[in-house]
C-alpha cells in the first residue's frame, strides 16, 4: 500500500483516540476516495478538515474538498493554491468575506461552491477561474459584478439566490453557455430584453423579494423547461416557452389564469400559488401530461368542470382557497390526492 494509505489509516486511529471517530477499525476506503496509485483524491470524512494545512500538505493529489458546512472551519488557507489537481471546491459557511487569492490559482477547478459565506465582491479576475462550470454563491451579500465576470464562458450552472443584487446583472448575458441560472432572494423588479442571449438556458429560478415589474423578456427563452418567477402581472406570451415542463408563479395579480397558459401542453408541474387567482380556464384538459397542480393559496371560487379531464394528475392541491363546492367531474380523478384544507367546504 501507499504511503498516503497509510496516512490515512493512521489519521483513523489517531481521530478515534480523540473521539473524533467512533471505531478506529473503520477501513480507510471508507475514509477516504484513493485513485489506482492510491493517492487520496477526495475524503469521504470532513471532519479531517479540522486539520486543513495538514490535510493540503500530506495528500497534494486531492481533486475534490467539500468541508459540509464544518463551523469549527474558520477559513481556507494559501497553501491550497498547491493543490494542482483540485476539481471541486466547496466551503460552506464559514463567514468569508471574500475570495481568496489562492483559490484563483487553481486552474483546474471545474466547481466553486462557497455558499452561506458573508461574500460582498467578486475579484476582478475571477475569470482566471477559466475551467470552472458550476458557481454557487447562494446565501452571500453580492451586490454586483466585476466586468470580467462575463469572460467565464464555461459556466454552466451558477446560483446567485439570496444575495442583494437590485438589478440583473448584465454581464450574466454574455455567459452562452449558461444553462441554469438560479437568482431567487435578490431584489431585481424588472429583466432584461437582451435575456434571450442566454439562448441554452434550461432552468431559471427568479423568485425576488419582491414581486417584478418587468418579466416580458422570460418570453424568448425557448430552450427553458423549469421556471419560478413572480411577476406581479403575468405575461400572456409565456406559452412561447413550449418546452416547459415545471412552471412556478407566486405573487402575481392576475384574477383570472390566461387561456394562453395552457397550451403548455409539455407541463408536468404547475403551481400558481399566493397569488389573487379566482378561476382557471376551461381548457386546463390541454395540460394532458400535468402531474401536479399546485393553486393553494389564492381566492377561488370554483374549478371547471374540465378539472376532470386531467387523467395524469397526481397532486391537486387547493389549500387556503374559497372553494364551497367541486364540479361532480372531479370523481373521475381517482388516483388524485386532492389538498382541500382551510376552504369553507371543509370548515365545520
Amino acid at each position: 500500500m501507499s504511503s498516503e494509505f497509510d496516512m490515512v489509516a493512521s489519521i483513523i486511529r489517531n481521530f478515534s483516540e480523540k473521539g473524533l471517530l467512533e471505531t478506529h477499525k473503520l477501513p480507510p476506503r471508507k475514509f477516504a476516495k484513493f485513485n489506482a496509485k492510491d493517492q487520496v483524491t477526495e475524503f469521504i470524512e470532513p471532519k479531517v478538515f479540522l486539520f486543513f494545512n495538514q490535510v493540503i500538505e500530506n495528500f497534494p493529489h486531492m481533486e475534490v474538498i467539500d468541508t459540509q458546512s464544518n463551523p469549527e472551519i474558520k477559513s481556507i488557507p494559501p497553501s491550497i493554491r498547491n493543490l494542482k489537481h483540485l476539481r471541486v471546491l466547496r466551503v460552506r459557511s464559514i463567514k468569508l468575506k471574500s475570495i481568496p487569492k489562492a483559490v484563483l490559482e487553481l486552474k483546474q477547478l471545474e466547481v466553486l461552491d462557497l455558499a452561506d459565506n458573508e461574500i460582498m465582491k467578486l475579484p476582478d479576475n475571477i475569470a482566471d477561474l477559466s475551467s470552472l462550470n458550476v458557481l454557487n454563491l447562494s446565501k452571500n451579500l453580492v451586490t454586483t459584478l466585476p466586468s470580467g465576470f462575463s469572460q467565464l464562458k464555461n459556466l454552466n450552472i451558477l446560483d446567485f439566490t439570496l444575495n442583494n443584487f437590485g438589478v440583473f446583472p448584465p454581464q450574466i448575458l454574455d455567459l452562452s453557455e449558461l444553462q441554469t441560472l438560479k437568482i431567487s432572494e435578490n431584489i431585481i423588479l424588472e429583466l432584461p430584453e437582451a435575456l434571450h442571449r442566454l439562448t441554452k438556458l434550461m432552468e431559471f429560478s427568479c423568485i425576488q423579494r419582491v414581486p417584478m415589474e418587468d418579466a416580458d423578456a422570460l418570453q424568448e427563452l425557448s430552450s427553458l423547461t423549469y421556471l419560478a418567477f413572480n411577476p406581479q402581472m403575468l405575461p400572456h406570451a409565456i406559452h412561447r416557452n413550449t418546452n416547459l415542463k415545471v412552471l412556478i408563479i407566486t405573487d402575481a395579480r392576475n384574477t383570472d389564469l390566461p387561456r394562453e397558459y395552457c397550451k403548455l401542453e409539455n407541463l408536468e408541474y404547475l403551481s400558481i400559488s399566493n397569488s389573487r387567482l379566482r378561476k382557471i380556464p376551461e381548457n386546463i384538459f390541454h395540460l394532458i401530461h400535468l402531474k401536479e397542480l399546485h393553486l393553494n393559496d389564492n381566492i377561488m371560487r370554483q374549478l371547471p368542470a374540465t378539472i376532470g379531464a386531467l387523467r395524469t394528475l397526481e397532486i391537486l392541491n387547493l389549500e387556503n382557497n374559497d372553494l364551497k363546492t367541486l364540479p361532480p367531474t372531479i370523481s373521475r380523478l381517482k388516483e388524485t390526492q386532492i389538498l382541500l384544507a382551510n376552504n369553507p367546504m371543509t370548515s365545520k
